[in-house]
């Protein structure tokens, strides 16, 4: 399946601290995918800690991102009712 980056937004954290990207897929498949993804403001990588952290999570896990996920479309209709209603309780 070949894919390409259709779309990208991106959304600030209210208190500053990290970014949410959300980046659009359009696919030979049966439909278009979406990944969302955080990443921090500021960089926290050159502490040592970090670093191991994810030195073992690419040898245990194949992959150092625990924060990204490839949706659906129902899943990406859900995530979207449940924004929707939640920005409409604030209202």
């Amino acid at each position: 399946m070949k894919s390409f980056v259709c779309h990208e937004s991106y959304y600030n954290c209210n208190d500053g601290c990290s970014i949410l990207k959300a980046t659009q897929y359009n696919s030979d498949g049966p439909e278009p995918l979406v990944e969302i993804s955080i990443y921090p403001m500021f960089p926290k990588y050159r502490d040592w800690k970090i670093q191991l952290k994810w030195i073992w999570q690419i040898l245990t896990k194949q992959c150092v991102w625990d924060d990204q996920i490839i949706l659906n479309k129902e899943e990406m209709e859900k995530l979207g009712n449940q924004l929707l209603s939640l920005a409409k309780e604030i209202k």
